[in-house]
């Protein structure tokens, strides 16, 4: 049941249920529930309470202050006051009581940076997805505690608000609309991070926080389709750079490569990975074999349209297939794949970043023994700060944030693992909103709003770079960081993600 108030009168008068196996009809359902509401107004009544807060209590659909019901789930914005999930709640709590501190800080100015994600994305591993926003959650967190904690003096003070927009965010046309009533009420909103994956419902709500006048910082996006809206920042290099970085180890791996490729018009995602796979592989020594071999996650039964592909991936003989898809298309395609009739050749399978997802699938442990490899470009991973020229990327007084135990992210979440990269990558997004508030603020203008973020976000180049835990942050004028390094990483038995080698940027 929501916790709050509201939830609970609401619960408590008109959502009894019967005894497990006890059938009550529909009709003495709604007579028992008239009876109640009866009695309750007339106890009201006679305590003086308003008939018309009662009915605001009874019937609202609020399942807190900013969060409202939409078709079975909660959206809206919160301050981590309202637990969008169990499994978020250790998260969430440690951002009330970061916010709470806060505002016990009279005498400093602050502001709010609001995470906006979705709760749900493509609904086929609820448990995946709520794991990986939990990731999201600490890393931001862990940004902004050590905003307000790595010196006392720094100004403005940061907020941070969560903003859910629902189920691959169809619903973030009323929660983009609350956020920009935080920009002039006491939250003082100057940013926006996170946003969620390239989705068109994402690219839609980005542009409408562009109309605005509130800055993007998003920690996960890739689609080049999303260079069009300038006052968006990336934290993740756009898809063509991350195919780009792995060419020339693809062609050393194999001279044959075969595409496999979502055709969802609703998914920005797969369609870049594949144009850029396709136009830079093939040169005098290596090329594409057979035709593009499509689906549509869209229109579901991907495992059967799979299986067709066999015949043809056995008969062109790829040493490597490009999987333009999602996590959950790739576990179908891989399971599909270890059933192929040609299994004395080895084939390995590229993909992009979102094969992070399938971090801990032990399903894939029989698919990985059939003579296949799997390795995708991650948007960060741990095993990076080793590498022979990490010191090169990375600012080891960012990264060790993550390492020290004594630090806060080891404090607060001891079990939490770093690997698919989301902690590391959320963290940056914040510490890009927070560099720019801070620069922002300069000469006794600590109330900075979101004109003055976007303003100063146009610095975050060259000498101004941000310190990020994944890599230097240097933003070309199309909100995309440049010369940021490429973990390639692959999954091995038991959804271990290990890291491999950090490609160096390509051009």
């Amino acid at each position: 049941m929501p916790n709050n108030s509201r939830s609970r009168w609401r619960g408590f008068f008109g959502r009894h249920e019967p005894a497990p196996g006890v059938i009550v009809p529909d009709f003495f359902r709604r007579r028992r529930r008239r009876r109640i509401i009866l009695l309750v107004i007339v106890l009201l009544v006679a305590l003086g309470v308003p008939a018309a807060i009662f009915m605001r209590l009874v019937f609202s659909d609020d399942c807190a202050a900013g969060v409202v019901r939409h078709d079975g789930e909660c959206v809206g914005v919160t301050d981590g006051g309202y637990v969008f999930a169990q499994e978020l709640r250790d998260v969430e709590k440690a951002i009330r009581e970061e916010n709470d501190w806060v505002a016990k800080q009279r005498n400093r100015v602050s502001v709010s940076i609001a995470y906006v994600f979705p709760l749900r994305f493509n609904g086929s591993n609820v448990a995946a997805d709520t794991r990986s926003l939990r990731r999201d959650l600490e890393g931001a967190f862990v940004a902004q505690y050590a905003a307000n904690h790595d010196t006392m003096t720094e100004q403005p003070l940061i907020r941070l608000l969560l903003a859910n927009t629902g189920t691959n965010s169809t619903r973030w046309k009323p929660v983009v609309e609350d956020l920009a009533k935080r920009v002039a009420g006491k939250d003082h909103l100057v940013a926006t991070v996170g946003l969620g994956p390239s989705l068109s419902a994402t690219r839609d709500a980005v542009r409408r926080l562009a109309e605005l006048g509130i800055p993007q910082i998003s920690a996960i996006m890739t689609s080049d389709d999303l260079v069009e809206i300038p006052t968006l920042r990336r934290v993740p290099p756009p898809n063509h750079v991350e195919v780009a970085a792995v060419i020339d180890h693809a062609r050393k791996t194999a001279n044959r490569a075969m595409l496999v490729q979502d055709t969802n018009p609703d998914d920005l995602y797969p369609g870049t990975l594949a144009d850029t796979f396709s136009s830079r592989y093939p040169d005098a020594a290596n090329r594409l074999v057979g035709q593009v071999e499509q689906y549509n996650s869209k229109l579901g039964a991907t495992a059967t349209t799979f299986v067709q592909m066999l015949p043809n991936i056995c008969s062109e003989r790829p040493g490597i297939v490009y999987f333009a898809g999602r996590d959950a298309e790739l576990r179908d395609f891989l399971k599909v794949l270890a059933r192929r009739n040609c299994l004395g050749d080895h084939i390995t399978v590229l993909t992009g970043d979102d094969a992070s997802g399938l971090e801990g699938d032990r399903s894939l442990d029989q698919t990985l023994a059939a003579n296949i490899s799997v390795l995708f470009t991650a948007l960060a991973h741990p095993g990076a700060w080793q590498a022979p020229d990490a010191d090169s990327f990375f600012n080891r007084t960012t990264v060790a944030r993550f390492q020290d135990p004594t630090g806060v992210f080891q404090q607060r979440f001891p079990n939490e693992t770093l690997d698919d990269g989301e902690v590391i990558t959320s963290h940056d997004a914040v510490l890009v909103a927070v560099t720019a508030v801070r620069y922002a603020a300069v000469g006794g203008h600590l109330q900075v709003t979101p004109a003055d973020v976007e303003q100063t976000l146009n610095r975050l180049h060259g000498n101004l770079k941000v310190a990020g835990a994944g890599g230097y942050l240097s933003f070309d004028n199309a909100g995309s960081p440049i010369g940021k390094p490429i973990p390639l990483v692959s999954i091995n038995p038991g959804g271990v993600l290990a890291f491999r080698e950090l490609l160096p940027p390509a051009p």
